[in-house]
């Protein structure tokens, strides 16, 4: 695997270098110290899987860089490993396109989880946040299976679902329910959860042995 490390000091690339080289053998690390080199490195690298990106580096103005990146790199997902801790600045970070935020103080373990599961296709928020949209929000049940109480699918979740079997992308179904298509994937990181599943085709699976995708909304 090739990941981008964009940090101004050294010493953070080096650590982090080292410590996803213990749980990843085979990566190959590119370690840049502002926004400038990140995207040059962009624009001449192939397969690059994931960037890590500080939000203080200098010379960078990180949203123009987060948002460039969203929009010409799509397929290449972008986390936030930052000092910075503030619930509008992750929100904020996660809308123009980033996958993830990771605050520099979390564990190793949940730093090494949160990028596996955006390389999955999933986004992460540290536990500290979550986005304005599902907080007070019925969609928000816990971490119980859906195995262990199939009524935990809340009416949201059942919309976005619904959405998914009718063959809609994330964009598709954001723009249907009102919402940004970053909001939309962590719906859906949050249903696979639910359901126990890794991908759309597990999900839908499940949701329709659980008889969920032909009822109505309850």
């Amino acid at each position: 695997m090739q990941f981008v490390i964009a940090d101004d000091h050294a010493l953070v690339r080096e650590g982090v270098v080292n410590t996803l080289k213990g749980f990843i053998p085979n990566l190959v690390a590119i370690e840049v110290e502002n926004g400038n080199a990140l995207i040059q490195v962009l624009d001449t690298r192939k397969s690059i899987d994931l960037i890590l990106f500080d939000l203080s580096m200098p010379n960078t103005d990180a949203y123009q860089v987060i948002t460039k990146i969203a929009d010409t790199w799509p397929d290449i997902p972008l986390v936030v490993l930052s000092a910075e801790n503030d619930m509008a600045i992750i929100t904020k970070t996660i809308h123009l396109g980033a996958s993830g935020f990771i605050p520099k103080s979390v564990a190793i373990d949940e730093m090494i989880a949160a990028i596996q599961r955006v390389l999955k296709g999933g986004v992460y928020w540290p536990s500290v946040s979550q986005p304005p949209e599902l907080q007070g929000d019925e969609d928000e049940p816990g971490n119980t299976k859906l195995d262990e109480n199939p009524q935990t699918l809340t009416r949201r979740q059942k919309e976005v679902i619904y959405l998914l079997a009718e063959g809609k992308t994330y964009r598709g179904i954001g723009v249907q329910l009102g919402l940004s298509e970053k909001t939309i994937k962590v719906h859906v990181t949050n249903i696979y959860k639910l359901l126990s599943v890794s991908n759309r085709t597990e999900a839908l699976n499940k949701v329709r042995e659980l008889g969920i995708v032909s009822s109505k909304l309850n």
